[in-house]
């Protein structure tokens, strides 16, 4: 009898192991998976979060404004450029074109606006999808990067027109008001990309 329960016990505690020989080991488990199917981030993603304490929400709003001021500095060089282009003999150097140099006519600063804009809007996109937002959405694709084109033309209108009613015809401070219509532009553009683009796939 004392036998017959010492053999019993010795074949339970070698039933896990045969069934690993015999190729009925337990699947991966799916929280291994799903981290292998996440593409990697960067250590600036994982900076940011790390700084949000691990707030997914914040830091993808924190990578937002970094991307925004990035492409901002942007599109204030890709202007310069063009400018001193146009006429550089209105500046005495290149960095003139930001302080102490001449009036530019306004071909060039219609033009240089433009120019600005378009290449500040490139460097914003691909920095949206690669950096800022988890869910994708509609991105990628070409009607994707027309509708985030026409929401920042949209938040560029906002501009134009704020500028106009509340400096030309109000008479308010210009850096005043600039500043209020950034924050507001902000706002939209945050909230209609993340809406309208980069929203989460319905399955």
């Amino acid at each position: 009898m004392i036998e017959e329960d010492i053999k019993n016990r010795v074949e339970e505690k070698n039933a896990p192991d045969a069934a690993v020989a015999g190729g009925n080991a337990p699947a991966a488990r799916p929280a291994e998976q799903g981290e292998n199917n996440q593409p990697k981030k960067g250590p600036l993603y994982r900076l940011v979060l790390a700084i949000c304490r691990g707030n997914r929400k914040l830091a993808e709003i924190l990578r937002f404004c970094i991307v925004g001021g990035v492409a901002t500095i942007v599109d204030f060089v890709a202007m310069g450029i063009t400018l001193y282009i146009f006429d550089p003999s209105l500046y005495p150097n290149f960095f003139n074109v930001f302080y102490g140099g001449g009036t530019p006519t306004v071909l060039a600063s219609c033009v240089g606006t433009g120019v600005g804009f378009i290449v500040g809007l490139v460097v914003n996109y691909l920095l949206s999808v690669l950096f800022v937002f988890d869910e994708k959405g509609s991105s990628k694709t070409l009607r994707g990067f027309m509708v985030f084109a026409l929401l920042s033309a949209g938040g560029l209108a906002i501009n134009v027109v704020g500028m106009y009613l509340f400096v030309d015809l109000a008479g308010w401070n210009e850096w005043l008001i600039k500043i209020m219509l950034t924050l507001i532009v902000l706002v939209y553009n945050y909230i209609t990309r993340k809406l309208i683009i980069f929203r989460k796939d319905k399955k």
